[in-house]
């Protein structure tokens, strides 16, 4: 592989994301399985919102009784989180 095309692969990623977040989300509702995505970085379009950054993600009694199917659902888990303010929408 030349360099050229590993740098252009690795400006790609990193372009990747900033504009990406990683999330486990259930993808099909009854199939009792997540994966890990990729998804938009919200935009800040509300007054007084905050986008934050998750550095650790739990996992809630909730969350368990989804994946094991009590629960029709489809979307991101891991609503109880730890993170940092990146950046606040004061408008």
């Amino acid at each position: 592989m030349s360099s050229a095309t590993s740098t252009n692969s690795k400006d790609t990623k990193e372009n990747e994301e900033k504009t990406t977040m990683l999330a486990y989300a259930i993808t099909k509702p009854g199939n009792n399985q997540g994966e890990l995505i990729h998804l938009p970085i919200p935009k800040l379009e509300q007054p007084n919102f905050c986008l934050i950054k998750v550095l650790r993600a739990g996992v809630c009694n909730t969350d368990l009784e989804i994946l094991q199917g009590y629960m029709g659902f489809q979307g991101v888990l891991g609503h109880e989180f730890v993170g940092v303010v990146k950046s606040i929408n004061t408008n």
